[in-house]
């Protein structure tokens, strides 16, 4: 009985880890929605999903738009760029030239288009598609700071620090210190220049107050000037910066961690502990009587001493006859059993809940 109950009690210490250590489903695929408004449903959650880096749903949801309406430029568009933002670059410029040839005064399409051949080493395309997105748009920051960093790559660095300036006078929408952190590394990378370098950094760093890399870098750009009290400050920040931001976001996943584990587990360990404990103890309580029991055997018999009062041996008396009804076995524990019930019935309803579930079936869009 107790190598049953032991058994019971590993078997439900192991399920726990058993859930942990399953496997995620596969995500399912992408059912295109339906209806009269499906294509700008699509082209909003790819936009959606696009801005949050979840770029293979984006994609999903531009390719369901590319379905719906294979004429609508910019279904090619966002395609193209959740492409780009996985590395597909060739697949990213088919859509982009398919949207051109939809509609070929968005300058946003040629500055996709320049920077998909820029990733390819296609410089000169590059520079020809960022030079058709500037005279749709002459305003337009981000060409400006692509067209700089083809420059740099051309080794062209004069019209690369011009286009960095410009695109930091314009702003780049949400990013406005990356020209600040173009200039100062094409003078620290490629023209040597620490001391203007760290002039750059500075600014970046005045454009987007806080950020831990700028500080990181200027540290190792005062260092290289031999500026070591400047040095010591900005590498304090980034310290003071990055271990306060991350034992934050630690302290609060641990925390939902425990909380889940505990609402999930805590029943279930309570029991297994409470099994566990009675197991024990009687395993215990057993070798402590078998024990006992050894040593009795072992122990010495001391020789009877004779006296005139001692029986001499021979046949044993014959007890007297007890009309009294023998007295009851002693009653073993009944809470054994409430223990085990909880106990095997929780093991039926987890074994039950993760049996085959059915495939949920979508409910139907539109009308």
């Amino acid at each position: 009985m107790r190598r049953t109950l032991a058994l019971l009690a590993l078997l439900w210490l192991a399920l726990p880890l058993a859930a942990q250590e399953g496997a995620a489903p596969p995500p399912e695929k992408l059912v295109c929605f339906i209806g009269d408004d499906a294509f700008d449903r699509h082209l909003e959650q790819g936009a959606l999903h696009r801005g949050r880096q979840k770029l293979f749903e984006a994609y999903d949801h531009y390719n369901c738009a590319v379905q719906l309406a294979p004429m609508n430029w910019m279904a090619y568009r966002g395609r193209g760029i959740a492409l780009a933002g996985q590395g597909r670059y060739q697949e990213a410029l088919a859509d982009y030239r398919r949207g051109l040839q939809l509609n070929n005064t968005d300058p946003v399409l040629y500055y996709q288009q320049a920077f998909a051949l820029h990733r390819l080493g296609q410089f000169e395309a590059a520079l020809a598609a960022v030079a058709e997105a500037l005279q749709l748009n002459p305003q337009y920051a981000l060409a400006y700071n692509l067209r700089g960093l083809i420059h740099r790559d051309l080794e062209a660095f004069s019209a690369a620090e011009r286009d960095f300036i410009i695109a930091a006078d314009l702003g780049l929408p949400d990013q406005p210190y990356v020209p600040y952190m173009n200039l100062g590394n094409l003078y620290k990378d490629r023209l040597g220049n620490p001391g203007m370098a760290a002039q750059w950094y500075e600014e970046a760093l005045r454009a987007a107050p806080g950020s831990a890399f700028i500080y990181e870098i200027l540290g190792d750009t005062y260092l290289a000037l031999e500026r070591p009290a400047d040095a010591e400050y900005n590498y304090r920040r980034y310290v003071e910066t990055v271990n306060t931001a991350r034992e934050d976001v630690i302290a609060l996943v641990q925390a939902a961690r425990l909380r889940q584990f505990v609402a999930q587990y805590l029943p279930v360990t309570l029991l297994v502990l409470v099994a566990g404990g009675y197991v024990g103890a009687g395993l215990w309580r057993s070798q402590r009587q078998r024990r006992a029991g050894r040593l009795a055997r072992l122990a010495p018999v001391a020789a009877p001493v004779l006296t005139p009062q001692t029986p001499l041996p021979g046949p044993d008396p014959v007890p007297p006859v007890s009309h009294q009804a023998p007295a009851p076995a002693p009653a073993r524990p009944g809470w054994l059993a409430l223990l085990l019930l909880p106990l095997v019935a929780g093991l039926v309803v987890l074994l039950r809940q993760w049996g085959p579930v059915p495939p949920d079936i979508p409910p139907a869009d539109g009308p």
